[in-house]
């Protein structure tokens, strides 16, 4: 079981990563030509309750990073529930590529 939380922390490690690099490469390479304001809170009303500016775009990326560490510290604090501890891995990097995927159409449906 430690082989497999192992593999988990550096998966989650890799998606923070992933994250950051993400957020870098739209910073550079889109940052110029993005509009004004972006879409970014689909479960919000159609119209201006959607809409950021741009630096709206880092919400994701960080709530991605900052997941990461709390769910590598939680697994840390759950020595003694191995299984726990790889759910809340597992966990957290599936819901740090959904932010990931979420910012990256946010800036495709614009650009």
């Amino acid at each position: 079981m430690e082989k497999i939380l192992d593999r988990l922390r550096m998966g989650n490690g890799i998606a923070a990563a992933a994250a950051a690099a993400a957020g870098a490469g739209v910073a550079l390479f889109f940052g110029k030509s993005l509009p004004p304001v972006v879409p970014l809170f689909y479960s919000r009303p159609w119209g201006e309750e959607q809409l950021v500016n741009p630096w709206g775009l880092a919400w994701p990326v960080g709530l991605a990073v900052a997941g990461a560490i709390v769910s590598l510290l939680a697994a840390r604090g759950l020595k003694n529930e191995p299984v726990l501890g790889a759910v809340l891995l597992a966990s957290g990097i599936m819901i740090e590529v959904i932010l990931i995927l979420g910012m990256l159409r946010s800036v495709m449906l614009v650009v």
